[in-house]
């Protein structure tokens, strides 16, 4: 989990990553506002879309698994 000081627009990468990803974009209180499956090694950036103050990242295809998508909110401490 990655915890910004604000709600901003955020890009990840995945340029040193030899593992593919999810990573789920969440506002301040937690809502999904965007979600992505990152491939190993690539330079492009993964956007939020919107402004976020959390990415969670986890292995691909944790979120379909689960049946987590866009707009369900996170619990956060």
């Amino acid at each position: 989990l990655f915890v910004f000081s604000d709600e901003a627009p955020r890009g990840f990468w995945m340029a040193d990553t030899p593992t593919a990803l999810d990573i789920a974009y969440m506002r301040a209180d937690g809502v999904i506002v965007t979600t992505h499956t990152m491939v190993p090694y690539d330079r492009s950036s993964y956007p939020s879309g919107a402004p976020a103050q959390y990415a969670l990242e986890v292995l691909a295809g944790t979120f379909q698994d689960l049946g987590i998508e866009v707009g369900d909110q996170a619990v956060l401490p």
